[in-house]
C-alpha cells in the first residue's frame, strides 16, 4: 500500500477513536437522551465512507489528476444522497429517536467532512514518478 494511504489510514483511525471518545463524553455529562446507541455505529460509517473516497481519489488523481474536481464533485454528491436516505430512512421509522439522531448525524457528518476535505487539500496530484521527470 502506498505510504501516503498509510497515514490517511492511521490519522483518521486516530481521529476516529478521539471522536469516540468524545461522544462518550458528551453522552457522560449530557445524559442518555442525547447519545444514542446508534452514535458507535454512525461514526463507523463515515470512518469507512472517509477512507473509501479518500482511497478512490487518491487512485484517481494518480492516474488522472486533471479529473480529481469532477470525481470530488460526484463523490460528495452521492455521498450526500446516500446520507440523505439513510437519515430520511432512520427519521422515518424511528420518531422516537429523531432529534438525538439527527443531532449526532450532523455532528459526525461535520467533523468527517472537515477531517477528510483537509487531508484530501494536501493530497499530491499525479504520479510520483511522472512529476519527478518533469522538473
Amino acid at each position: 500500500m502506498d505510504p501516503i494511504l498509510v497515514k490517511f489510514r492511521n490519522k483518521l483511525l486516530i481521529y476516529t477513536l478521539i471522536v469516540l471518545l468524545s461522544g462518550l463524553l458528551v453522552g457522560y455529562f449530557s445524559g442518555e437522551e442525547f447519545i444514542l446507541k446508534w452514535s458507535w455505529t454512525l461514526v463507523a460509517l463515515f470512518s469507512i465512507t472517509s477512507w473509501l473516497i479518500y482511497f478512490m481519489l487518491f487512485k484517481e488523481s494518480r492516474v488522472h489528476p486533471k479529473k480529481f474536481i469532477p470525481w470530488f464533485m460526484g463523490i460528495s454528491g452521492l455521498k450526500m444522497f446516500l446520507f440523505l436516505a439513510i437519515l430520511i430512512s432512520f427519521v422515518f421509522f424511528n420518531k422516537d429517536a429523531a432529534i438525538p439522531f439527527v443531532i449526532t448525524f450532523f455532528a459526525c457528518y461535520l467533523l468527517f467532512s472537515i477531517f477528510e476535505v483537509i487531508h484530501l487539500l494536501k493530497m499530491p496530484m499525479g504520479d510520483k514518478n511522472t512529476s519527478d521527470e518533469n522538473k
